[in-house]
């Protein structure tokens, strides 16, 4: 069930196939992927002038993965791009587990990037994709007109950025650079006039001085955030999961407030078990802005009571208007076995999809 804005609680909706022929790819003849579905993207095609949708699975019987874009009444075909449509899924001792990305315009039309913590980040146009010489990067966003990466598992505290309004360029003498974070960088999410930047224990902000220049700076050094997807912004508030809930960065930023109680208050007993029961890189969520909703879900490996489906638990959250005031409702989730998530406006419509480990992409808000 889910909380209303306005009061009171109903089921949740169902979800199905964005497509069912996902994986069969049988336009350019490839066969079936193996496994989970690594990544999904809602990208506004300047060169289309529509919406494509982004996924990436792992090619079959190959140590590669691939990506794919959906188009109607065809189903899912594989991109033909140089080196960019197929990518290894191991180098270094490091495995794919997730590709993340963001979309941006520079001015020069949309462009989104992605990156899996083993490659090289990619940026694609609609209609060519193309490698940034940076190591690896596990996290990318976009702040004051620059794309930063890091995440990196080697070098974890480095944070990279681009040259100004030119996500291509590395180099410094085209304005880009590298800032330490001091610790290893779980996420990076813009909110309002800076940058925060996520370890598992502390977390820092980045600003622009008065020279136009990034600088670094503490936020607090005893709260972290344990999950990298769980960073999402809704209603005003960039909120996170730490080791006792959830918890809003607004809060946690100001000055002498850094001990203010967890959004998530009365579900903490079950956070507290979900976080020392489970893998933390499992974990994905999405925004619904149209409900003011976020929804976590989580592959289990514990084998915990909370398993309603197969590998299956979550936690929902939504802001209600109780007597005037706006508050937070939580509650646990089940049944949807999502690997990656994404929720975007295509018009009027707001689309959340989620991929799920048998390969398939489904939509939610939708069927039974």
């Amino acid at each position: 069930y889910e909380p209303s804005l306005f009061g009171g609680y109903r089921r949740i909706e169902g979800y199905e196939e964005y497509d069912p022929d996902y994986g069969t790819v049988t336009v350019d003849g490839s066969v079936t992927g193996d496994g989970k579905v690594l990544g999904i993207a809602i990208f506004k095609n300047d060169v289309t002038g529509g919406t494509t949708v982004i996924a990436a699975r792992k090619d079959a019987g190959a140590a590669t993965y691939s990506f794919y874009y959906h188009t109607a009444d065809i189903g899912w075909r594989k991109f033909t791009l140089d080196h960019s449509a197929t990518r290894p899924m191991t180098a270094n001792s490091l495995t794919v587990n997730r590709l993340r990305h963001v979309q941006f315009n520079f001015g020069t039309g949309n462009k989104i990037v992605f990156v899996d913590g083993v490659n090289e980040a990619i940026i694609f146009d609609g209609t060519a994709g193309g490698a940034l010489a940076l190591n690896a990067p596990a996290v990318c966003d976009v702040f004051e007109n620059h794309l930063f990466l890091s995440g990196h598992e080697a070098t974890g505290a480095a944070i990279a950025h681009s040259a100004p309004k030119d996500p291509y360029t590395f180099t410094a003498s085209a304005g880009a650079g590298q800032i330490a974070a001091g610790f290893d960088v779980v996420q990076i999410k813009p909110f309002r006039d800076n940058l925060f930047v996520f370890g598992s224990k502390d977390i820092k902000k980045i600003t622009v001085n008065a020279s136009n220049a990034f600088v670094i700076e503490n936020v607090t050094t005893n709260i972290g955030c344990v999950a990298r997807d769980s960073v999402l912004e809704i209603g005003g508030d960039l909120m996170f999961l730490s080791p006792d809930g959830f918890r809003p960065v607004a809060g946690t930023s100001r000055v002498g407030d850094i001990e203010l109680e967890t959004l998530s208050k009365p579900i903490q007993s079950t956070l507290v078990d979900i976080i020392k029961n489970e893998d933390m890189s499992e974990l994905t969520g999405v925004v619904i802005r149209s409900k003011s909703q976020v929804r976590y879900f989580l592959t289990s490996t514990s084998g915990s009571d909370l398993v309603a489906a197969p590998e299956s638990i979550g936690i929902i959250g939504g802001l209600t208007d109780s007597s005037g005031s706006i508050g937070w409702e939580f509650g646990e989730l089940l049944g949807i076995r999502a690997s990656c998530t994404t929720s975007d406006y295509v018009g009027t419509s707001e689309l959340i999809l989620h991929g799920d480990h048998d390969g398939k992409v489904f939509k939610q808000e939708s069927g039974k």
